[in-house]
């Protein structure tokens, strides 16, 4: 009797388990957003005028820290 309790239990642990990875698996995917960024590189020619070149990133990011926009330099 003692055993198929203990057995039992191994089962409900288990089946909460599973429930508890799929949770955090839906939650950390919902959390994240998808960020779009254009990067445009100008290049000047030796008559004044230029050229643009424009790159699109997708990436997918989690809330956190600040959400202003922000202009920089990419660093190779």
């Amino acid at each position: 009797m003692l055993e198929h309790s203990i057995s039992r239990s191994k089962g409900k642990d288990r089946v909460f388990t599973v429930l508890e990875l799929f949770l955090c698996f839906f939650l950390t995917v919902s959390a994240k957003d998808t960020a779009f960024v254009e990067v445009v590189l100008f290049e000047s020619s030796p008559n004044g005028d230029y050229t643009t070149y424009t790159t699109g990133l997708q990436g997918r990011f989690s809330r956190a820290g600040a959400t202003i926009s922000a202009e920089g330099e990419i660093v190779q």
